[in-house]
């Protein structure tokens, strides 16, 4: 029997040195998640200078039960696929995990049940090897869901930034229309401004020759009032000699 769903891996973050090979398979095992194929380190080392191991995990055969659910459910939804993995129960200590993407040549592996062993090993066996399958069926739907909701979240933000392109095309052409009407108005204003000061032009001519026209009547008004008075005063001087001549012809 053949099962390549067998090969989900998992890839630890931060391993302490102290955590040997041994270690990390009877964790597994011992807190129920399967049982472990392989286990390569990655030497590492931080900013501070201290070494670790990234740890490559992968499994023979997967228990397909609840923790493992919750672990694959945390994966899924966690925003960089990693969630915790806690590997000793007494004193809580844990490991940051996510999915190891294995290379297409690993899955080619197959897995064949002995036949030299007894039924009920064979059953048991096969069981695991179901479980196994399960496991990485349910990771898998889980990765489908997951990308069907991006999809989907795609497709909305897809919408929605066509309805908020087709909103801003329509204030744009309501902005134009806008700018367009302004300018119109603009160009009424003007003209209805440049016909006024035409007229007030025309006006102030015309006000001009009348101030003109008025001074010259003023002054030809002001030469007759000088000229009646220069006659009042010859007139009166003309009295006066006049009176003075029959006076002294009386005497």
């Amino acid at each position: 029997m053949t099962t390549p769903f067998s090969n989900i891996a998992l890839y630890i973050k931060r391993a302490e040195l102290s955590c040997t090979k041994e270690y990390i398979i009877d964790s597994f095992f011992a807190n129920n998640y399967g049982k472990v194929k392989d286990v390569k380190f990655i030497n590492k080392t931080d900013n501070n200078g201290n070494n670790y191991n990234g740890v490559i995990v992968t499994f023979d055969v997967w228990f397909m039960n609840e923790k493992v659910t919750q672990l694959l459910n945390e994966m899924n939804v966690s925003k960089d696929g990693t969630t915790k993995l806690i590997h000793n129960q007494y004193s809580r200590r844990y490991w940051f995990v996510q999915e190891y993407k294995i290379k297409v040549c690993e899955l080619s592996e197959t897995r064949l049940v002995n036949s030299d062993i007894s039924d009920a090993e064979k059953v048991k066996e096969l069981e695991q090897l179901v479980r196994s399958m399960e496991a990485k069926m349910y990771a898998m739907q889980l990765k489908l869901e997951k990308n069907e909701q991006k999809m989907m979240e795609y497709e909305h933000e897809q919408t929605r930034q066509h309805l908020h392109n087709g909103e801003l095309r329509s204030q744009i052409l309501e902005k134009d229309m806008l700018i367009k009407w302004i300018e119109e108005e603009k160009d009424e204003i003007k003209a209805d401004l440049e016909r006024k000061l035409t007229f007030i032009g025309i006006d102030y001519l015309k006000k001009e020759k009348e101030c003109e026209h008025l001074k010259q009547q003023i002054y030809d008004q002001e030469n007759i009032i000088m000229y009646v008075q220069k006659e009042c005063q010859d007139m009166s001087k003309c009295l006066r000699t006049n009176t003075s001549f029959i006076i002294q012809e009386y005497k």
